[in-house]
């Protein structure tokens, strides 16, 4: 990644042998510490282009939700009633159908998680403070100060 940060900052080349030469034998401190920024700022958008990724795939939201609030898009509704998660929800699927009335008032209820009320604040490790904006059974929407919105799951978020 650094040999290619530096082919395309043009301090060196790459022959047909591909191999590296020294093109640029006057580069300044100045010209090294932009190219190291811009591949900084590259890493974070591609971390935080993964994780946007990851949260779409394993989401249990309405997927058309995610994808509007991605591109900046508010809905007015919270269930489209077309993707897989609306048609089939996932909390769902994680609970046995009882097969007779006694079995149904013997399921036990799941373990209740941590409330995350509107407006407290949080912690998110390697992110940062923030303040929650909603909640669901499992994910936790968060403003943070550079107006950023983004949402976790429950067990990655620290109440303050």
């Amino acid at each position: 990644m650094i040999l290619q940060l530096l082919e395309e900052g043009g301090i060196v080349r790459r022959d047909k042998q591909l191999g590296y030469h020294l093109e640029k034998k006057d580069a300044k401190t100045e010209d090294l510490v932009q190219l190291a920024e811009a591949a900084g700022r590259k890493g974070d958008h591609d971390r935080q282009a993964l994780e946007r990724m990851v949260f779409y795939a394993q989401s249990g939201f309405c997927r058309w939700k995610v994808l509007l609030e991605y591109f900046n898009e508010e809905a007015e509704w919270d269930h489209c009633g077309h993707c897989d998660n609306c048609m089939n929800p996932p909390e769902k699927a994680l609970l046995p159908l009882p097969t007779s009335d006694q079995e149904a008032s013997a399921v036990a209820k799941p373990a209740s998680t941590p409330s995350f009320p509107a407006g407290a604040m949080v912690k998110v490790p390697k992110v940062g403070k923030g303040q929650i904006l909603s909640s669901t059974d499992e994910m936790v929407t968060i403003i943070f100060p550079d107006s950023q919105k983004r949402t976790f799951l429950k067990n990655h978020v620290e109440l303050l």
